[in-house]
């Protein structure tokens, strides 16, 4: 791998991934695939699931390896306002060390999901969290669960030519302004066995108007099975294609300060 990075990873402690991500699993594996710097973001939908959090910290505080491992979690927004269950105080007293951030799902009426109504609505909350103080990585843009794919969508979002340009750039303008990277993202985007190939495919097109309109980029698994660790292939495939270069590649700006490190020794 040319990058070796991987900044969107579950663990088996939240309940969406399945019982092989276990910490250790996880790191072990990165580390035999040539992986040379990840992040663990389970979900932090809401605050009361910090001890979940806590459990994770307590792995990573234990573990040494020469790999870079980040403290991180993937939040959801709140509302229409993209509010997040998130402070810098959070931040701070958890020990995170960056935070991604999506919009999982359409958050219309499945009557009211028309093609005009999800583009603006997708647009809107995705440029909002680009433009958030408290986000590190946009996740996994254009991406929808099966329900909503197959209940509202499939008949219109075939290929991501539906996505008007000038709202990737809108997106792109924000984030670059706020210093947030555009996660590009193995199993969210080019893997879903209920997409068909067009829109998958096409997805590499999508990347492409993100790097022409000036993204950083942040390489991303989304591995909820310990098998789909690596699938990031896909996407460094995907980013070296397009001549990316190094410096518009997403890497936390510190070195990792948990695992094996500071809170070890506090």
């Amino acid at each position: 791998m040319r990058w070796g990075r991987d900044y969107h990873i579950h663990t088996h402690y939240l309940g969406c991934a399945n019982a092989t991500m276990q910490v250790e699993a996880i790191i072990r594996k990165a580390e035999a695939l040539g992986l040379r710097s990840i992040a663990i973001t389970d979900h932090l939908n809401t605050l009361d699931r910090l001890p979940d959090h806590v459990k994770i910290r307590d792995e990573l505080v234990a573990f040494d390896t020469p790999i870079e491992v980040y403290f991180g979690c993937e939040l959801n927004i709140l509302d229409l306002d993209a509010a997040l269950p998130y402070s810098n105080q959070v931040a701070r007293e958890m020990g995170f060390e960056l935070a991604i951030a999506g919009v999982h799902g359409t958050w219309l009426d499945p009557a009211e999901a028309t093609r005009e109504a999800v583009l603006a609505r997708q647009t809107d909350l995705l440029i909002k969290l680009a433009a958030s103080p408290l986000v590190d990585v946009v996740v996994h843009p254009w991406w929808f669960g099966r329900k909503d794919y197959e209940g509202v969508l499939a008949p219109w979002l075939t290929d991501m030519s539906a996505v008007p340009k000038e709202m990737t750039r809108d997106l792109v303008q924000a984030a670059t302004g706020n210093g947030v990277a555009i996660e590009v993202n193995a199993c969210a985007n080019f893997l879903p066995d209920y997409f068909p190939e067009t829109l998958k495919s096409s997805y590499a097109d999508y990347v492409a108007l993100l790097y022409e309109y000036g993204a950083t980029l942040s390489i991303a698994s989304d591995a909820h099975d310990i098998a789909r660790l690596g699938s990031t292939t896909v996407v460094e495939d995907v980013l070296e294609a397009l001549g990316v270069p190094d410096d518009r590649i997403y890497h936390p700006a510190l070195p990792p300060r948990i695992t094996g490190s500071s809170l070890a020794a506090e």
